[in-house]
């Protein structure tokens, strides 16, 4: 199969934290000609084995969005955070319809992706998306396949009408009385494009001939859990989880290291080509060395005056 037949690949994300080098590779593992798309800053541009995209040149929809955005949150806090949650569908919309893409497979950039996607493609292709749905009260889009580049354009007219329509002071004071934690976020529109559209949009998370999407390793009481996350059983260096409700073993086409999780991703790192073992390699160490070079100095240093 050529490359410009492939589902692309898509992540939105801004700054450089120590898991990308596993997320990258893990994706090139397990699709190793299909094209990644890393939508983020300047930060991230020296990593090997994505197509580097600065999102500043995606960014007008963003931009008018953040002049409507009202921030909802309990403690007051994340301001910047929730904001570029919202905005990241909005810059991936305008990165999409600029590109001419028609379908794609996006990702957190805490999703370790196991599974090609093309088994994702036959698995949806009768809906324009996928998402995560987790309960009658929310959904999130951690990993979303979607068949129709339009799709994306209806979720950016949820976005904005959150803001801006005449409903939205008494929505926007809805959700936020109904949160214990948090806020409002990007997953309440989410849920509302759910509702909204559900003869179009699909759910990840329920398994299709034996293959699902994690909604997230810490929440999904569904399957066997091992302290405080679903247990893995790998084999062959596929994850699968069992279900609890008839004892069946469940492939998992990603994993979703939310939250704490993300430390312990080495755990979850599963590389079965020298190709992948190598572009983690140099990546790790381009992290490293990047990230903490006068460290790195001062011990190359203390060990010249050892010799």
């Amino acid at each position: 199969m050529g490359k410009e037949t492939l589902t692309p690949i898509f992540c939105v994300h801004g700054g450089n934290r120590f898991y990308l080098p596993y997320i990258i590779a893990q994706v090139k593992d397990s699709n190793p000609n299909t094209p990644f798309y890393f939508l983020s800053d300047r930060s991230t541009a020296y990593y090997r084995g994505i197509e580097h995209v600065c999102y500043e040149d995606y960014f007008s929809k963003a931009r008018e969005f953040e002049k409507v955005y009202k921030h909802h949150y309990l403690d007051g806090t994340r301001y910047t955070t929730e904001l570029f949650c919202f905005q990241r569908w909005l810059i991936l919309d305008e990165f999409v319809h600029k590109m001419g893409f028609e379908r794609g497979f996006i990702i957190d950039s805490d999703v370790m992706v196991y599974a090609n996607v093309e088994r994702l493609k036959a698995l949806y292709k009768d809906f324009d998306m996928s998402i995560i749905y987790l309960n009658e009260g929310s959904s999130h889009g951690a990993s979303c396949f979607f068949n129709k580049a339009s799709i994306l354009g209806k979720l950016s007219d949820v976005i904005f009408d959150m803001y801006t329509s005449e409903k939205s002071t008494h929505l926007l004071q809805d959700l936020f009385s109904k949160k214990t934690i948090g806020g409002v976020t990007d997953m309440d529109a989410l849920h509302i494009f759910k509702k909204r559209y559900s003869n179009l949009i699909t759910t990840g998370s329920i398994p299709i001939n034996n293959l699902a999407q994690d909604s997230g390793i810490l929440q999904d009481d569904r399957y066997e859990q091992e302290g405080d996350r679903s247990k893995v059983f790998w084999k062959n260096k596929t994850p699968f989880f069992k279900n609890l409700s008839d004892g069946a073993f469940v492939e998992m086409a990603i994993i979703h290291l939310q939250g704490h999780s993300k430390n312990t991703i080495q755990k979850y790192l599963q590389l079965r080509t020298f190709r992948a073992k190598s572009l983690f390699v140099f990546n790790w160490l381009a992290f490293k060395l990047l990230k903490y070079p006068m460290r790195w100095w001062l011990k190359l240093k203390k060990q010249r005056h050892k010799i």
